[in-house]
C-alpha cells in the first residue's frame, strides 16, 4: 500500500496471492501428516488395547477351549483378525457366548469346533459298530460348517447318510455289525476271532454281511463252507474237546497235537473223528512218527532220567541224542531196560550221542581205578614195586575186557 501506482499494486498482489498458495500448501501437507500420526497413534492404541484384551481372556477361555477339545492356538488365528475390541473386553464375563460368536464370525473354527463335538456323539455309535473316528473324518471334513451343525440332531442318521455316499464306510459298518453278532459264537465253538477276521475282511457283499445279524449261525456255516482254512480250523475246534482228554493222558499238551490235526487236509476226516476220538487218536499216534516219537520219548522219561542222572549226564543231553535216534520201536521198548538203552544211546554214533559216550567211558575208567587195588599182600611190603604194578595194570585191563564184553553183550541183547 505504501508504494502508488496501479502496476505495483498489481505485482505486490501476484506476489501475496502465489505467497498465500505455497502457504496454503504447507498447511496441508502439515494437516495430513498430523493427521497420518493421529491415526498411527490410535491405531497403536487399539492394537495394544487388544493385545491386553486377549491376553486378559487367556486365562478365562482356555477352560471352555479345554472342554470343547479344542488348544489356544486353534482360536488364536480367529482372534487376531477379530475387530470389536469392545467384545473382547465384555467376553471375560462371558466366554462360552463369546467362543460362539467367534465360530459365527470364522468358518474355519466354526468346522473345527463343530467337528469335536459331532465327535463324541459319533464315537459310542462307531464303536457299537466296531470302527473308530478314523474311518469317518476323511468324509466329515467335506462337510460344510451348517451341515454339521445339523447332524449334532441326529448323529445316527447322518452316520448312515455318510456310509450311503462312501461303499468302503458301507462295508466297514456291515463288517462291524457282523462281527457283533458273530463274535460270541465263534468264542463258542473254540475259535479266536482272529481266525474269522481275514474272511469277513475279504466278503464285499454288504447284504451278505448283513445277513450275519439275523442268522449267524448259517453265516458262520457258510464262511467255512467257502473257505478251507477256516473250514479246518472249525473242525479241529469241534475235535478238542472229545480228544484233548486223550492227549493229556499220554502226558501231551493240546499244544504238540494240534500242528498234526492242522497237517491234515480232509475236512471229513477231522469231522468223523469225533464219532470215535480214541480210534483216530490212534491211528494218528501209528501214522504219524513224531508223535509217536513225542509219545514215546515222555513215557520214556521217569525211567531214563534217574539213570542218566547217576551217570553225571543230564536230561537235556539224553534228549538231543534220543531225538537223532530214529528208530521209535526201542524208544519204546527202553522202559523196561533203561541202562541198557542209555549204552546203546551212548554207541549209536550220531553226533550228539558222542558226549554220552565220553561220559560212560570215563565213569567207567574212575570205576575201574576205584576197584584195583594199588598193592598186594604178597609183595614186599613197599608201594611202587615192579610186581605190584605189573599186578595192578592186568586187573585194570581186566576189568576193561569185563566192561567191554558186558556192554557188547547188552548191545546183542537189545538188538535182538
Amino acid at each position: 500500500r505504501s508504494i502508488p501506482g496501479c502496476k505495483t499494486t498489481f505485482v505486490l498482489m501476484d506476489c501475496h496471492t502465489g505467497c498465500l498458495a505455497l502457504f496454503t500448501v504447507f498447511v496441508a501437507k502439515k494437516c495430513r501428516e498430523l493427521e497420518d500420526a493421529r491415526a498411527g497413534r490410535i491405531a497403536r492404541q487399539r492394537r495394544a488395547a487388544r493385545t491386553a484384551a486377549i491376553q486378559q481372556l487367556q486365562p478365562e477361555l482356555e477352560p471352555v477351549l479345554i472342554h470343547e477339545g479344542l488348544e489356544w492356538t486353534d482360536v488364536e488365528p480367529a482372534l487376531e483378525v477379530y475387530e470389536s475390541l469392545e467384545k473382547l473386553q465384555a467376553a471375560l464375563f462371558n466366554p462360552s457366548a463369546f467362543l460362539e460368536e467367534i465360530a459365527r464370525s470364522s468358518q474355519a473354527f466354526a468346522k473345527k469346533l463343530v467337528s469335536l463335538r459331532l465327535k463324541r456323539q459319533l464315537e459310542p455309535i462307531l464303536a457299537r459298530a466296531c470302527c473308530d473316528w478314523f474311518d469317518v473324518e476323511p468324509l466329515i471334513s467335506t462337510c460344510e460348517a451348517d451341515e454339521l451343525r445339523t447332524a449334532l440332531f441326529g448323529p445316527a442318521e447322518f452316520l448312515e447318510k455318510l456310509a450311503g455316499s462312501s461303499d468302503v464306510l458301507n462295508r466297514k459298518l456291515a463288517r462291524g455289525h457282523a462281527k457283533l453278532a458273530l463274535e460270541p459264537m465263534v468264542l463258542q465253538q473254540g475259535l479266536d476271532w482272529n481266525d474269522v477276521q481275514p474272511v469277513i475282511d475279504s466278503v464285499d457283499d454288504v447284504n451278505f454281511l448283513n445277513s450275519a445279524i439275523s442268522d449267524p449261525g448259517v453265516f458262520l456255516e457258510t464262511l467255512a463252507e467257502a473257505n478251507e482254512t477256516l473250514s479246518q480250523k472249525l473242525a479241529i475246534a469241534r475235535l478238542k474237546p472229545e480228544l484233548e482228554p486223550l492227549v493229556v493222558k499220554d502226558a501231551l499238551a493240546w499244544s504238540d497235537v494240534e500242528p498234526v490235526l492242522c497237517s491234515i487236509d480232509n475236512i471229513e476226516i477231522l469231522t468223523a473223528a469225533r464219532s470215535d476220538p480214541t480210534e483216530f487218536f490212534s491211528v494218528l499216534k501209528e501214522r504219524h512218527e513224531p508223535l509217536a516219537r513225542q509219545i514215546a520219548v515222555l513215557q520214556l522219561k521217569p525211567e531214563l532220567e534217574p539213570v542218566a542222572s547217576k551217570e553225571g549226564l543230564e536230561w537235556s543231553e539224553v534228549q538231543s541224542a534220543i531225538d537223532e535216534f530214529s528208530n521209535v520201536e526201542k524208544i519204546k521198548h527202553a522202559v523196561s531196560f533203561p541202562e541198557a538203552f542209555l549204552k546203546a544211546l551212548a554207541s549209536s554214533g550220531t553226533p550228539r550221542s558222542e558226549k554220552i559216550a565220553d561220559q560212560l567211558k570215563a565213569n567207567r575208567q574212575r570205576a575201574a581205578a576205584a576197584a584195583s587195588p594199588r598193592f598186594s599182600k604178597s609183595d614186599s611190603g613197599s608201594m611202587g614195586t615192579p610186581r605190584s604194578a605189573a599186578r595192578s595194570q592186568m586187573n585194570t585191563n581186566y576189568l576193561f575186557q569185563l566192561a567191554h564184553m558186558s556192554s557188547a553183550a547188552i548191545n546183542r541183547r537189545v538188538k535182538t
